[in-house]
């Protein structure tokens, strides 16, 4: 009902998102854009087409065979790379939990289940700092949409973000937003700040306030490198 319904009805999804993302990246010459949750490729699509190169995580496998289709038809295989994996900070089994209102907001829980083959719901989760080698030198813009699991995330991504020159991250904020349990969103917030990221507002590229991330922060935010 989200991201499909949206491309049904408006032929897009976070357009205007999809633009800010752009306009950055056309002024650095071969950046990338990592695409983590990247869903059905709202993003990843036009930002292939637009001739830049794209990594697309996913842990739906659904999704990802969607996208594949799309890049097929699109002729613009050879421009992505595309990755079925769960992220977070450790390399273990999870499971994925569906959700009924909306089939792009499968989430990660915890698995007893070692063996991946015995359910369709076994998924693989890596860490960031295992896929280096991916990556290679170039300037990365990166987009973030993991459903709730940013902070885990980015707990396994010290050495990412000390060898990949990333100077952007495209970040959902609305489940940190007005909650009294701040532990995930501080993490979120220092790890960033201690990485010499600033936060902006993803529409209006406004500055915002540390203190005021509970509190008056949009729902998605721009981290960008100082």
């Amino acid at each position: 009902m989200w991201v499909s319904g949206s491309i049904l009805k408006h032929h897009t999804w976070e357009w205007d998102y999809i633009v800010t993302v752009w306009n950055l990246m056309k002024q650095v010459k071969d950046m990338a854009f990592l695409d983590l949750g990247c869903n059905i490729g709202a993003f990843t699509i036009p930002i292939a087409r637009l001739g830049r190169r794209v990594i697309a995580v996913d842990a739906n496998k659904e999704n990802l065979r969607m996208l594949a289709t799309s890049l097929h038809l699109g002729g613009l295989e050879e421009n992505v790379t595309l990755i079925w994996n769960g992220v977070s900070n450790e390399t273990k089994y999870v499971n994925l939990v569906p959700s009924e209102r909306n089939v792009g907001g499968i989430q990660i829980k915890q698995s007893a289940n070692q063996n991946p083959f015995d359910k369709d719901n076994t998924i693989m989760t890596i860490q960031l700092d295992d896929m280096l080698t991916t990556f290679g030198s170039r300037p990365f813009f990166m987009k973030m949409d993991i459903e709730t699991h940013e902070a885990m995330a980015l707990g396994g991504a010290g050495k990412f973000f000390q060898e990949i020159d990333v100077r952007y991250l495209l970040m959902e904020w609305v489940h940190y937003l007005k909650t009294n349990d701040t532990k995930e969103g501080s993490f979120i917030t220092d790890f960033l700040s201690e990485n010499s990221f600033r936060p902006y507002g993803a529409l209006d590229l406004k500055k915002l306030m540390l203190k005021d991330a509970y509190l008056t922060w949009p729902n998605d935010i721009l981290w960008m490198k100082k």
